[in-house]
């Protein structure tokens, strides 16, 4: 199967793109904090991809919660696993003629409003899990799973088009390389929440991770204020373009 999936990709011909000179290494970083400093789009966005990746600080631990305390049996993961996938291949199919259509701005809202249903299911669960009788508390613990899934796959379109959309031409490497650096960085502050879970406990965790989603998603009604802001840029070409019929009618 994977040599098969090897030929396919390698079957795949990419358009010819205009070659852009590749910033100096030592550049980047200060090139970074310029971009952040000058386009209001990109900072919150990156607002919005840090405090998602630190929203997913208690998701390692729920799958611990739903097996030691709902006690759902471990055969029941292989299910939960082959439902995530099928939701998220599915999902990915939704999602491609979204990010043609919709502005960018919706589009990061629309993730961040499911990484904030994911969330917010999962602080449910853990607050009434554990007096759910045994029948139930699968098919309550797997809701969490597909919508984990469903805003996962959201996720990884959105943080590809937004920045393919937004960035200049000519700055998409350091627009790219500087925000996956700095959520990379972020992702080394997720193994604390065992220590929030060892400290404090399981509620305490997953009220935090959905209040860093919150925080993502206010974020996103900023980010949505600075596109709807850069659309009159447009205003004086359609003047101009009307200013020049107006000269070929008088001719």
């Amino acid at each position: 199967m994977g040599a098969f999936v090897f030929w396919l990709w390698s079957l795949v011909r990419e358009p010819d793109l205009e070659p852009v000179k590749a910033p100096e290494v030592g550049s980047v970083f200060r090139l970074g904090l310029r971009a952040l400093a000058g386009d209001r789009d990109y900072r919150f966005f990156s607002i919005v991809r840090l405090l998602g990746t630190f929203a997913g600080i208690a998701s390692p631990f729920y799958l611990v919660y739903v097996t030691k305390v709902m006690h759902v049996p471990m055969e029941a993961m292989g299910l939960y696993m082959m439902a995530s996938t099928g939701v998220s291949l599915c999902s990915g199919l939704v999602w491609a003629p979204v990010a043609n259509r919709a502005p960018r701005h919706r589009l990061v809202s629309i993730s961040t409003v499911l990484q904030l249903a994911n969330t917010g299911c999962a602080l449910l669960v853990v607050t009434f899990g554990g007096s759910l009788a045994p029948e139930v508390a699968p098919f309550v613990a797997a809701s969490v799973f597909l919508i984990s899934s469903c805003a996962g796959s959201a996720a990884v379109m959105v943080n590809d088009t937004t920045l393919l959309s937004s960035a200049p031409t000519g700055e998409r490497p350091t627009y790219f390389g500087f925000l996956n650096t700095r959520a990379g960085a972020g992702s080394f502050v997720l193994p604390l929440g065992g220590v929030i879970l060892e400290t404090w406990g399981y509620l305490p965790l997953f009220g935090l991770s959905t209040v860093l989603a919150a925080g993502a998603f206010v974020a996103t009604l900023r980010l949505g204020a600075a596109g709807r802001l850069r659309r009159p840029i447009s205003i004086p070409r359609l003047a101009r373009s009307s200013t020049a019929r107006r000269v070929d009618k008088a001719l």
